[in-house]
């Protein structure tokens, strides 16, 4: 007959217990005694339900400070056994790493990951191997796990597994989290691959986000494992059975499924998913004492981990499942470690100084393995030479050090004598901005004396740095009152601009330019620009200008009177006074691509100014200017430039070299395609000499860029972008509208035409005669060209193949030229407010047209050269497009339709090349729309006869990309290709077609 259970249960509790006490070394103590007296009143008041994991909790580790030879004759529970026998064995430490490793994962998925060879790099000896395997329940000793994994009883489903990779994707919102992320996130978004159980998850503030966010996941999905998802399930969340999310899916043609009202565990695999990551985060934040704000950070590494671990009742990890390639896991450190981070040789501010820093591990990059994310100092950058200190002391240090929430640091104080110093020690301080570039040390700075010392020595009379101090309108510079007698008496108009100082000094705001002409030499000496000196021997003295300018707000209201110290850098001789010129700046096609992405992503946009940003530029050649007119000091005596300075031709390279070097240490990347774009995971600048966008999706993180950057230049902050490049914005969420209004209006002043205008609705060009006569050589003809150029590159492509056809002929202008022009101004004085408008609910994401005019240049030149038109739009509106006479002749109309293709293809490659950039994934070949069926055969198949035998190799790239499947040609009709605007003048009402298609008039 058997016992009872519990009573048999409770038989074996009281032998083990009385053996226990009857065995127990003398050498416990009284400590451990204590603990025993615990166990024997826990056994006479217990109720005996499951097992005897209770135990370990009334015995802890400590009690097992007696030998292990001790304890061997203890019948104990074996997870109890190995937790107080084998607590100092080596192989237990090796464990404990690879468990805290992949972010606290159970020691049987680590095993099996081991024994079956699933994943590279997670490579045991035998012994060890052995040795582990003895110990599987040591996991359940982790107080880590049992903090952040301890949960109720859930409930038990029995999910239906599809046969394929996105047969079916569960996707659930997690949120509103009570401790906003770094980002200020509230929410995370998961998507499941049920087959693979892979994961993909987004962190975001807005619930009003969630429909773009799950189209990009499964977008990402999509790419990774290179099919196709069949049916996605959620609940009946508002945001996720919304208009907006089945316009993104219906493309795609994907079912979506919503459980029933209630009914949760229909949605389990998702719900199920977002429990196990929240375990996981929680683990590695208490792991790494890191404060709760991380959280979307250690939530990024979770899922990274999470895809590379055993999912249950497999044999191979997620990652594998979706993609088909095994993963490595090599790369893996413990989260929030400590780091020491290499500083490069460029950044090293001095022989004696660190050549690393502490940091932080926070997490992984999804396709660069050598890659880590890091804290370091108040930002987290993207960091590759790094040394990892696994079992040292970890996220302590960073506890309270939030970047991108703390306040703007305090001014600093001022210094007397700067000189460069080793990086910061302290990464926790908040108000210690990231290491920076070192500056050259600025010239001492002093009261303000009667007698100012430079470079050591006293000038025989008071220096101009002392004069331009006083204010002008009490005592002008002796040399400005030289001036005066030189003055040209004819009065200069009210708010002109005024091309020398004597002309400055002849206008009603005299007072306003010397204001100016000071402050610009204050900051000139602050910055450290030059010192004063003896000219060399047989060296190149160059001489400066001053240049007057008049700042308007973007109403047209005056903002300030500016004043530039320029060098005239035409006098400078290569080799001697500069090496290397060039300078890379953003470009009108990057600039509008991303404006069309701010509009997708619902994105934000600051602007900012250098205040004086080329004199951030650390000269490499010995260069010697004049003392500027004005404000001499009476003696031979030059300046030598230690900075660049405006005018001179390495200028825009070296301010260029120094804020590259300062973006590249916050953590940016210059982007390949557009060199004048810099990438951050969470924003991107565009730079344009001193001119600068930041964009990001939130405005704390925009405002924490500037205050970073502040540490290093002086700059000014101008808020919201709304005028940039002499292009008006008009940017709202989900919009974003661009045009010239203004430079149109001053365009239409600076050339008023002769003749009275009259109303034309097309800037077509009309025939030219050769009997019209040509012009003088001080015409005003090039101007309106240069003038129209910029306005057709930048928001006007209805007049970019007119502006083209008369900048063919600059070199011999004729009156029928002028006139010509002139029809381009009246036309744009109807249609000043056109606009580009970009929006979030355009589709598809990016389109493109191609045509050609063949032998269409009889026009202006009787060459008989065809015009490629091409035009790409994105977010509904044009972000490329040409207008471009073909370099040679063409034979046929299909042959000049081939070759602008091969335009278009150019600029839709430069497209695809850029939108992984910006956060875009690409499936598919981008399609390119052409009116001729014979220049799409010619393409897709190699056919060679006497037609297209003779056609230059350079077109034929195009086969390739169609071959690739990076590009696919349509037909489309001819009165419905875009492109064909930009080819020849076209009649008013197909004029007009298009144009509606390009530009926008104003709501």
């Amino acid at each position: 007959m058997r016992s009872d259970p519990l009573v048999t249960l409770q038989s074996l509790t009281s032998f083990l217990v009385q053996h226990i006490v009857a065995d127990v070394p003398t050498h416990l103590g009284a400590s451990g005694r204590e603990e025993l007296d615990r166990l024997i009143e826990w056994h006479q008041h217990s109720a005996f339900t499951d097992t005897l994991l209770s135990i370990e909790e009334c015995c802890p580790r400590h009690i097992a400070g007696a030998d292990e030879s001790d304890w061997q004759a203890v019948a104990l529970d074996s997870e109890v056994d190995s937790v107080l026998a084998m607590d100092d064995d080596p192989d237990m430490e090796l464990f404990d790493l690879l468990h805290r490793r992949f972010g606290h994962a159970g020691f049987q998925v680590i095993v099996n990951m081991v024994q079956q060879g699933m994943v590279d790099g997670l490579d045991l000896t035998p012994k060890q191997l052995k040795s582990l395997t003895s110990y599987r329940q040591h996991a359940a000793g982790c107080v880590c796990c049992k903090l952040a994994k301890m949960h109720a009883s859930h409930h038990r489903t029995s999910p239906h597994l599809p046969s394929r990779p996105l047969e079916e994707v569960h996707l659930d919102v997690a949120g509103p989290h009570s401790v906003l992320g770094r980002a200020r996130e509230l929410y995370y978004l998961v998507l499941v691959c049920t087959y693979s159980n892979a994961v993909w998850a987004v962190c975001f503030k807005l619930r009003s986000e969630i429909p773009t966010l799950v189209h990009q996941g499964l977008l990402h999905l999509q790419a990774a494992a290179k099919q196709s998802v069949a049916k996605i399930r959620s609940d009946n969340a508002a945001e996720l059975d919304c208009k907006e999310l089945r316009d993104l899916t219906l493309p795609m043609r994907i079912v979506h499924e919503h459980s029933a009202p209630y009914i949760h565990q229909q949605d389990g695999h998702a719900e199920r998913m977002i429990q196990r990551l929240d375990h996981l985060v929680r683990a590695m934040l208490v792991d790494a004492g890191l404060h709760q704000q991380f959280w979307p950070d250690a939530l990024m590494a979770a899922v990274h981990l999470h895809n590379l671990m055993q999912s249950r009742g497999s044999c191979k990890v997620p990652w594998e499942l979706l993609t088909g390639t095994k993963p490595g896991v090599g790369h893996l450190r413990v989260w929030g470690c400590k780091v020491l981070v290499h500083i490069p040789a460029e950044l090293q501010v001095g022989h004696f100084a660190p050549r690393a820093q502490e940091g932080i591990l926070l997490g992984f990059h999804p396709h660069n393995p050598s890659c880590y994310k890091v804290l370091i100092a108040g930002g987290i950058y993207d960091r590759s030479d790094v040394k990892f200190l696994e079992g040292s002391s970890r996220g302590h240090l960073y506890s309270n050090h939030l970047p991108g929430v703390h306040p703007s640091p305090p001014p600093p104080a001022p210094v007397l004598h700067p000189t460069p110093g080793p990086l910061p020690s302290n990464p926790s301080c908040p108000s210690s901005p990231p290491p920076l570039p070192a500056s050259p040390p600025a010239p001492e700075t002093r009261p303000r004396s009667p007698t100012p010392i430079y470079n050591g020595f006293v000038p025989p009379v008071p220096s101009y740095r002392d004069r331009v101090l006083r204010s002008y309108a009490h005592q002008p510079p002796p040399a400005v009152l030289a001036l005066l007698d030189t003055v040209d008496p004819t009065p200069v108009p009210l708010g002109t601009e005024p091309l020398s100082i004597k002309q400055a000094l002849a206008c009603p705001e005299a007072s306003q330019w010397m204001a100016a002409c000071v402050q610009e030499l204050e900051g000139l000496e602050t910055m450290g620009t030059w010192v004063l000196t003896d000219p060399p021997p047989r060296c190149n003295i160059l001489p400066v200008k001053w240049v007057f300018k008049v700042k308007r707000h973007q109403d047209g209201s005056l903002q300030r009177f500016k004043a530039r110290l320029c060098v005239k850098g035409f006098r400078q001789k290569q080799g001697i006074d500069y090496q290397e010129v060039f300078a890379p700046v953003a470009s009108s096609n990057g600039f509008r691509a991303l404006m069309a992405t701010v509009a997708l992503q619902r994105l934000h946009v600051r602007q900012m100014d250098f205040e004086q940003a080329f004199l951030n530029g650390t000269l490499q050649e010995d260069v010697y200017i004049q003392q500027p007119d004005g404000f001499q000091d009476g003696t031979p005596r030059v300046l030598k430039l230690r900075k660049s300075l405006y005018g001179l031709k390495q200028a825009p390279r070296a301010w260029h070299e120094t804020l590259k070097a300062a973006l590249i240490q916050l953590g940016y990347t210059q982007s390949t395609a557009d060199p004048g774009l810099f990438l951050k995971e969470d924003s991107w600048l565009l730079l344009y000499v001193d001119d600068q966008l930041v964009i990001g999706p939130d405005e704390a993180l925009l405002q924490n860029v500037i205050i970073l950057l502040s540490a290093r230049f002086k700059l000014t902050d101008m808020g919201p972008a709304k005028f940039y490049l002499g292009v008006d914005m008009a940017i709202s969420p989900g919009r974003v509208a661009l045009s010239q209004k203004r430079y149109i209006k001053d365009l239409l002043q600076r050339f008023p035409s002769p003749k009275p205008a009259r109303p034309v609705l097309t800037p077509g060009v009309i025939r030219r005669e050769d009997t019209s006569p040509l012009l003088p050589s001080d015409n005003v003809f090039p101007r309106i060209i240069g003038a129209l150029l910029y306005l057709a590159v930048w928001t006007r492509p209805d007049i970019s193949n007119a502006t083209q056809k008369l900048s063919r002929v600059l070199a011999c202008p004729t009156q029928d030229d002028l006139n010509a022009a002139y029809r381009i101004l009246h036309y744009l004085s109807t249609t000043q407010d056109l606009e580009i408008v970009y929006t979030a609910d355009a589709l598809p994401l990016s389109t493109a047209y191609c045509d050609a005019d063949y032998a269409s240049d009889a026009l202006c030149v009787p060459k008989r050269r065809s015009t490629s038109g091409a035009v790409v739009f994105m977010a509904g509106g044009p972000i490329i497009w040409a207008s471009r006479t073909q370099h040679s002749v063409a034979l046929s109309t299909c042959e000049a339709e081939y070759m602008a293709a091969g335009v278009a293809a150019r600029e839709v490659l430069w497209l695809r090349h850029l939108l992984p950039e910006l956060h875009f994934d690409l499936t598919g070949p981008s399609e390119i729309q052409c009116d001729n069926e014979s220049c799409i055969a010619l393409i897709k198949d190699p056919i060679c006869n006497s037609k297209s035998k003779h056609i230059d190799v350079l077109h034929h790239f195009v086969r390739e990309h169609v071959l690739q499947r990076t590009l696919k040609f349509i037909f489309v009709p001819g009165t419905e290709n875009v492109a064909d605007i930009f080819t020849k003048p076209l009649e008013w009402s197909v004029f007009k077609t298009h144009r509606d298609k390009l530009l926008r008039s104003p709501v």
